[in-house]
This record gives C-alpha cells, structure tokens and sequence, in this order.
C-alpha cells in the first residue's frame, strides 16, 4: 500500500511510535511502520529500504534509546540519501551522537518532552502536513514544465567570435603622411610629462597643516554608503501598514524546555551566558556591544521567525532581539549579519548590520506608542524576503528596512548591552516557518 511517512523508532519506544503513527492517519497521512507494515517472507532490512525510498518524510521518533540504535542509524543514513525531509520528533532532552548529528545537521525539529503528547502529535501532524503539500506543490511545478526539457542535453554557451588578429607580416606599412605626426606626438607626451612633474613638486611643498585638512583616501565607516535604503513611512494610515505574514511550512520549533540551551552564545561567561529555566531562554549581557546567541542547525535566506521577549530591567541604551544572515559564525565572533534590534525604552526599533568590516546602522522607526514596555512580554515577529525585512510586534507591524548585501546565514537572538551592567532578557516559543 502506498505511503507517505516512515516512521523511525526504538522497539523501546514502540507505544509513542504507534501514538505518532495513529494521528498522523487519523489525517490521512498514510505511514510505514515496523513490524506492521513489514511483509511476511521477505527480508527486512529490504523491507525498510524499499519502504524509505518510497516516502517523502520521515519522522524520527528521538530518544536515548534511538540515539544508540544501529538500526535506526541506517535507517537515517537511507532517508538522507534518498532526500527525504527528516523531522525529529524529540520525547527525551539527549544531544545526538556523532553519527546522528551528521544527518540531522539541518532537520525539522519538534520538542515532545512534556506532557501531554496529544499537544506535540496536533504540532506533528500540521508539520507533516505542510511538508507533504510543499512536496506536491514542487511536483505540479515539474509536471507542468515542457517534457522537451527533461530530454535536452546541455549546450555549450555560444562565444562571440572574435576577428582574428592581423599576422606581422599583414599589418599596413605606413604611408609618409602618417608618419610625420610621429614627432609631434612624442613631443605632446613630454611636454605632458614636465607640467605633471611641476603640478606635483607644488603640491608636495604644501604645508602639513593644509595637506591634514583633505579627506581620507579610505572612506570611514561613518562615510561609508549605507546599503540600507527608506523604509515604509510612519506617517501612513495605520490601514495602510502591512498585515502580518502568512507563513509557510514550519521548520523548528523550541519551547527553551531541554536542560540544556541549545543556542550558543559566541562569547565567554564573563561577557554573557545562556540558560534555560522555568520554560524560558535567558541569555544575559555583561558587557557593551551586540552579544549574539546561535541556532547551529540552519542556513536561511527567506524566513519567518518568531519569538517571545521580555526583560524586566532594560538599561538606557540597550536593545533585544534577532540576529540572522550571519557567516563565518565562530566562538567570539561574526564576519558578516544583520540584527533587528528593539529598544523597549525608547520605544524604537532599528536594523544595523556588520560587513567588510564596516558597521552601519541606518536610522531608528518609532513604535506605536505603549505597544512594548520593559517588564511585559511581546512577541517579536521577523519576515524576510529578498533584501526586505519587516517587523511586527504581537501582530501589529512596526518597521520595515531594506538592506542589500547578505543573502543567507545563520539565526539566532542577541542583545545589545550599553555598558557592563548585567541585565537579562528572556525568550519562550521560538519558531521558524518557510516562506509560503
């Protein structure tokens, strides 16, 4: 019987196998399942191979007992080989092993870890769901294209032809006119020559004080041209301010439950740190400048993201919020991202980026007036697409920037602290969605 979803288990974790494997056809998603689905006289380790091949999904239920199965090890190898989307199903806070980790570096991850399970199977089968239509989607794409194309060989590009180089022993001899303007113009050149050696020799005679007061050859990066270009005017009619995004598929979801963050922060203890407590992130800043936090898993260009932020004690000048597109993402530092940052003080939100070593900036948006305020939480939404990023708080839409340059990195939230003053902000239900 055709099928959709091979779902990937421990026998010791057979009860939520089947839990999983009975909502998602309670929805119509049909899945293959060991020892149901296996075939009486025939091999099994056949059996799983011709099972993976035919899906489109896996659902990998994670556990300290998968994590240390052979079996489900091959069986992850099969499903990223014949490129299926491989969602984690996590029921236990366990890091994956080395082996894992190498084919899980970029899944779609859904936390389990408390109870009840009917919550994480609802989010499961909407995940599924989404991956399956995106899936269908990109296969009418493919069946609508001209047949001619999938049978056409690859042409070289055509090359311009060139004529081709007269010999030596073709080139025209010159005539006696032409040969007179030689002099004159081999006189033209020196005399060129001497009025650019007097210009200079004047120039070089200036005093220090005169040549101190010309620009710099190299522009700063205070005069360095901004890629970030005017955003949505303010002054519109709040009618006419952007919806919020529709959002596409969910790729990860993480409710900060595990015992272990698994956002990194990029500096040591005494500049910042991560911890996961009461169901909530909590990344606290203790020194000036932007204190990043990183999801290791993702590479993003388009995306929707979304999170809940608060902090009970905000100081002057300091802001929250995300960073993304960031490459080269190394302990202590980042050559190129951008980062959206929210001032809940001064009720502003701005858009600075770092490359090429220049940081730019580009001019702060006012928000709504008491839309945020220091010690209650909102939920800070990012779009992303192209070289647009649009900002909405608890739905509401805030600021839009431009910027060009970046085109695809990592994500993950930041702080930007004033001074060295601690201050903690907290983060719950963060999630990532596709573009629609």
């Amino acid at each position: 019987m055709a099928h959709d979803v091979f779902i990937s288990h421990s026998s010791q974790d057979k009860p939520i196998a089947d839990a999983a494997c009975a909502a998602l056809e309670s929805v119509a998603i049909r899945c293959w399942i060991a020892p149901r689905d296996v075939q009486p006289g025939r091999t099994f380790a056949g059996e799983i191979n011709r099972a993976i091949q035919r899906s489109k999904v896996m659902v990998l239920i994670f556990s300290a007992h998968s994590n240390q199965s052979e079996q489900v090890l091959r069986e992850v190898q099969l499903a990223s080989n014949s490129h299926l989307h491989i969602v984690q199903f996590r029921i236990q806070d366990v890091i994956p092993n080395d082996d894992l980790e190498y084919y899980l570096s970029a899944p779609h991850w859904l936390d389990a870890l408390l109870p009840p399970l009917e919550n994480h199977l609802e989010r499961l089968k909407g995940s599924v769901k989404a991956l399956l239509q995106m899936d269908g989607v990109e296969a009418t794409v493919s069946a609508a294209a001209p047949s001619e194309t999938r049978s056409q060989v690859p042409v070289a590009p055509k090359v311009e032809e060139r004529p081709a180089p007269l010999q030596r022993d073709t080139i025209p001899s010159k005539s006696p006119q032409q040969n007179l303007w030689m002099p004159a113009l081999v006189g033209a050149a020196v005399l060129c020559v001497i009025l650019f050696t007097i210009i200079f020799l004047q120039q070089s005679k200036r005093p220090k004080g005169e040549a101190q007061s010309q620009p710099p050859a190299t522009p700063t990066a205070t005069t360095a041209e901004s890629p970030i270009v005017s955003p949505i005017a303010r002054s519109q009619s709040p009618q006419s301010y952007p919806t919020p995004p529709a959002k596409g598929p969910p790729l990860f979801s993480h409710n900060f439950e595990t015992a272990s963050p698994i956002i990194r922060p990029l500096f040591g203890a005494n500049i910042m740190s991560v911890l996961n407590a009461n169901g909530e992130g909590q990344i606290t800043g203790k020194s000036p400048g932007i204190l990043p936090a990183m999801f290791d898993r993702f590479l993003l260009d388009d995306f929707i993201v979304e999170c809940g932020m608060r902090a009970d004690n905000v100081p002057p000048g300091a802001r929250y919020g995300f960073i993304f597109r960031a490459a080269d993402v190394s302990h202590g530092g980042i050559a190129r991202y951008y980062a959206l940052m929210i001032d809940p003080n001064q009720s502003v939100a701005a858009m600075s980026w770092w490359m090429d070593t220049k940081w730019m900036m580009n001019s702060e948006q006012p928000l709504p007036a008491d839309l945020m305020q220091v010690g209650r939480k909102s939920r800070i939404t990012l779009e992303a697409s192209g070289n647009r990023f649009r900002a909405f708080v608890d739905e509401h839409f805030v600021a839009e920037f431009y910027a060009d340059g970046l085109k695809h990195g990592r994500i993950g939230l930041c702080l930007s602290g004033a001074n060295t003053q601690p201050w903690t902000v907290h983060f719950d239900n963060f999630q990532i969605f596709l573009q629609p």
